[in-house]
């Protein structure tokens, strides 16, 4: 046994000075290398920590990182102790966690591999199954939940997205001040708002402490917030209102003839703000040519920018009645497209409102929306949700302040 390959492996694996390597085993074939570690400690219940007998031991195997092109097992007969007070348990070992066969160094390697990764590949690159790295990100994401303290949680954010294009929904819960996620599920009904008051709870929330639930206008999420949160205000996500704004835009613009070379273009200049017009010359002039020439468009437009500059407004009250304002002069529009987006808001009032109280959006909830639809595009697609909820977790929930994780690489 070479004295720096031993301790080159004592060193990656962490041993301290409770454990010895005690051979290197070379294989050609298949081309493999076997590190046998030995306990040289003083036997110690893991549990209280006092000194006992030693009971038997098991002979254990763990797959390493490899060395070059070897196949590296860690392999070491692990005593087993009789506590007076515990009772027999196995002592700890150092380079792995409990019941995991795979050591601590290869499961940081996944977990950093797969942040931008296929799961496919990294299982390839790294001589693993497929199913080895989802026990491994299922294991962590675990680990990382259990961490969660939303005791003081007093106003989240809801949005959705699909494991697969346009299959099988999942609701993610979004804590607005940290921008991560702490709660995940497959659906999009108001029975998601009844599991996450049941993990809020399990996890030191108080089911009537939130003071704002920022979602889209889902009627299924109303009423499940309406449900489990009826202290909770409703607010209504500006992103949601100012794309339903540009959608009775688009609407009115199509249904007004203009079309072929004179509306190329337009569609992106249309949902651009006034101020980002300006910067764009060669959109600026053939939208203010189209607002002069057609009517309704220039209505309809004048109305999304009116809707944009409310939230722009900073005393609540005068956004409410500026709001008001609004919404009766689309109401009494003699476009159905304009009149119709009318009555949304006069249906919605209230939770459009009240994003002057609360000033929460989903702004972060795009963000890890953005994130997941990135995640879901280099792994096409996710057959199995739940693999996807532990992705979720592992890759959009560790910005709590209460997640802890030494083993999770930076970024992930």
């Amino acid at each position: 046994m070479d004295d720096k390959q031993a301790e080159w492996f004592r060193r990656n694996l962490k041993l301290g000075e409770d454990w010895r390597v005690d051979d290197i085993d070379y294989r050609v074939v298949p081309l493999s290398l076997s590190v046998h570690v030995r306990f040289a400690g003083r036997l110690a219940c893991p549990i209280c920590g006092a000194s006992c007998p030693g009971y038997d031991s098991r002979k254990r195997e763990w797959r390493d990182l490899d060395y070059g092109n070897s196949k590296c097992i860690v392999v070491a007969e692990i005593p087993r102790v009789r506590c007076k007070t515990c009772g027999i348990h196995e002592i700890e070992v150092p380079w792995a966690g409990k019941a995991s066969k795979l050591t601590l160094s290869l499961e940081q390697r996944i977990l950093y591999r797969i942040r931008n990764t296929p799961v496919s590949v990294v299982g390839k690159e790294l001589r693993i199954f497929d199913r080895t790295i989802w026990n491994v990100i299922r294991h962590h994401s675990d680990m990382l939940m259990r961490e969660l303290d939303l005791s003081g949680l007093r106003m989240f954010c809801i949005d959705e997205t699909s494991s697969e294009k346009g299959q099988n929904y999942v609701t993610s819960v979004i804590d607005p001040l940290c921008g991560s996620v702490v709660f995940a599920t497959p659906g999009r009904d108001r029975s998601v708002l009844h599991e996450f008051r049941v993990w809020l709870i399990h996890h030191g929330g108080g089911p009537m402490k939130g003071e704002g639930v920022c979602c889209d206008m889902s009627p299924s999420y109303i009423r499940g917030v309406t449900e489990t949160f009826p202290n909770a205000a409703i607010v209504f996500d500006p992103y949601h209102m100012i794309q339903a704004a540009n959608a009775m835009l688009e609407d009115v613009r199509r249904k007004s003839g203009l079309k072929g070379k004179d509306a190329k273009g337009l569609r992106f200049g249309f949902i651009m703000n006034k101020e980002d017009l300006a910067e764009k010359p060669e959109y600026k002039e053939k939208i203010e040519e189209a607002l002069a020439s057609y009517r309704d468009i220039g209505t309809a437009y004048a109305v999304k920018e009116a809707l944009r500059d409310f939230y722009s407004i900073p005393d609540p009250v005068k956004a409410r009645i500026f709001l008001r304002l609004l919404t009766r002069y689309c109401l009494r529009s003699d476009q159905d497209d304009i009149s119709k987006f009318g009555e949304m808001l006069d249906r919605h009032f209230l939770g459009i409102a009240a994003w002057h109280d609360h000033r929460i959006n989903n702004g972060y909830s795009e963000g890890t929306n953005s994130l997941i639809q990135s995640m879901k595009a280099y792994a096409r697609g996710y057959a199995n949700v739940e693999n996807m909820i532990s992705m979720i977790y592992l890759k959009c929930g560790t910005k709590h302040p209460s997640i802890r994780s030494a083993l999770l690489p930076d970024g992930i």
